[in-house]
């Protein structure tokens, strides 16, 4: 029997109109054309409720978002809870990783591990581009990307 690839969804948010919002979607965009097979790499403005489905069909899930607070340009990961659904009413239109992976655990009895790699934001302002120092930024967001993958699958 063939070995079965574990399945990863990388999941990138935020708006590319407000600035270093878009950082999510710029890392994304760049890390898709050589993710490996196994890897899907969706871009998208928030988080709905129709992501659960997706997030519990996987292995691992890896959202990428900015944030604000902290050096323009820094970097952080952090796990994501997945014991209770934090959002409000059952009836938003976006979510956070935490109420979605609760929502995979609930609607498909299945939540993956999960991870999310924020970058600090210099602004959100209106505007097509990032800052300069979110920017450069970018790479950096992408090696610490493959590492966590690596790290997950491999158990490094």
């Amino acid at each position: 029997m063939p070995e079965v690839s574990p399945r990863v969804l990388v999941v990138a948010y935020g708006n590319p109109l407000r600035g270093d919002d878009g950082v999510g979607a710029a890392i994304a965009s760049a890390l898709a054309p050589a993710a490996a097979e196994h890897v899907d790499v969706l871009i998208c403005h928030q988080l709905t409720p129709e992501l659960a489905e997706c997030i519990a069909a996987v292995d691992l899930v890896v959202f990428i978002d900015a944030q604000l607070g902290g050096a323009p340009g820094s970097i952080a990961v952090s796990s994501v809870p997945h014991d209770a659904i934090t959002h409000s009413t059952p009836l938003v239109h976006h979510m956070n990783p935490n109420a979605l992976v609760s929502m995979a655990a609930a609607l498909f009895g299945r939540a993956p591990s999960a991870f999310i790699v924020t970058v600090s934001a210099g602004s959100f302002e209106l505007n097509e581009g990032l800052s300069e120092r979110v920017a450069l930024a970018v790479p950096e967001a992408i090696e610490v990307i493959r590492q966590l993958i690596a790290n997950e699958l491999h158990g490094a």
